[in-house]
C-alpha cells in the first residue's frame, strides 16, 4: 500500500477502519496495461491474491 507512505499516512476503508498495511485475510487485486503511439498495447489481466497467515499452506523442507 504505497499510498500510506510506509505506514505514515493511513487510509480509511469504506467501513471506517484505518489501515497502514495489509493484514492476514486481505485480498488484493490489480491489473496493468501499457500503451504508446506506434506500438501494440501490452498488459495482463486481473491478478488476485489473498494474504495468508505466516506458515499457512507453505511447503517445508522437512
Amino acid at each position: 500500500m504505497e499510498i500510506t507512505r510506509g505506514g505514515k499516512a493511513p487510509i480509511t476503508l469504506l467501513g471506517g477502519e484505518e489501515r497502514s498495511f495489509l493484514i492476514d485475510g486481505d485480498e488484493i487485486a490489480f491489473g496493468g496495461k501499457a500503451r504508446a503511439d506506434g506500438f501494440v498495447p501490452i498488459g495482463f489481466g486481473p491478478c488476485r491474491a489473498e494474504i495468508l497467515a505466516a506458515g499457512f499452506g507453505a511447503e517445508t523442507d522437512s
